[in-house]
């Protein structure tokens, strides 16, 4: 088990800044959206997938005490590239956890949102709101990709640049004790610097222009040995896909759902 540099809690952010990040101009990911979960002003981050659904964290999505939010609970703002509470949201309709979520380990942790209505996309070039796709290949080591998260000291959307760093390298750190498995993968480097924060929960990797992962640990902030790691959308993408296309609204789950080891 690798460890998390916080437990989380929706009531105990810490650092909110995305360590060397700038902030992202108007447009540049069109598809990052802000996922807002209870207590109403814990942020985690997202992407547009289609009209009517979003990708973000199954940690995101349950209690403290790993029990799955009321859909009503989960609002969802788009289009913007600053934070303000009282822009309008839209309301979640469902909430599908991936049952193989480990809240322990962390593993397997996507999920996707179904809205109670549907976005909608400007038929301009370079829109705000755009639904994004995911990378259907292995990110090479070395290629540097850009990330859009949330800082919450300015509730801005920041971006910066992290190279895919080698898995063996990555689970070659003391943090990491051998974890980082084919479902997540690291990005950032090993030198001090520069990195994601524990308030960027849920911030998209983006490399090729294409969804590459979904930022759930290693929240160095720009500690040496501490790059970030990131659930693996390419792996998850049959999962992702699969929930699309259900109709039925889940209810009142613990996770995990089975005995894991």
């Amino acid at each position: 088990m690798f460890l998390k540099f916080f437990i989380f809690s929706l009531a105990l952010w810490q650092v909110s800044a995305l360590q060397g990040g700038t902030n992202a101009a108007i447009g540049a990911y069109p598809s990052f959206v802000a996922v807002f979960v209870p207590t109403g002003t814990a942020i985690c981050g997202g992407a547009v997938l289609n009209l009517n659904h979003v990708l973000t964290l199954s940690s995101c999505l349950l209690s403290s005490t790993n029990q799955l939010l009321f859909a009503n609970q989960v609002t969802v703002m788009s289009g913007h590239n600053q934070i303000d509470f009282n822009r309008a949201r839209i309301v979640a309709q469902a909430l599908y956890v991936n049952p193989l979520y480990n809240p322990f380990t962390f593993e397997n942790d996507v999920a996707v949102i179904r809205l109670s209505a549907s976005f909608i996309f400007p038929e301009i070039a370079n829109p705000q709101l755009a639904p994004g796709i995911i990378s259907n290949r292995i990110a090479h080591d070395t290629l540097n990709c850009n990330i859009a998260a949330w800082n919450r000291n300015n509730n801005q959307q920041q971006t910066l640049v992290l190279p895919i760093l080698n898995r063996d390298q990555c689970n070659e750190l003391p943090v990491n004790f051998g974890n980082i498995r084919e479902t997540s993968f690291c990005a950032g480097t090993v030198t001090s610097g520069s990195g994601v924060c524990n308030h960027n929960i849920g911030a998209i990797l983006y490399c090729n222009g294409m969804i590459e992962g979904i930022l759930n640990g290693g929240y160095g902030c720009g500690a040496a040995n501490n790059p970030g790691i990131y659930v693996s959308a390419r792996h998850h993408n049959a999962w992702i896909q699969d929930q699309i296309r259900r109709q039925d609204i889940p209810v009142g789950n613990t996770f995990p759902l089975e005995r894991l080891p």
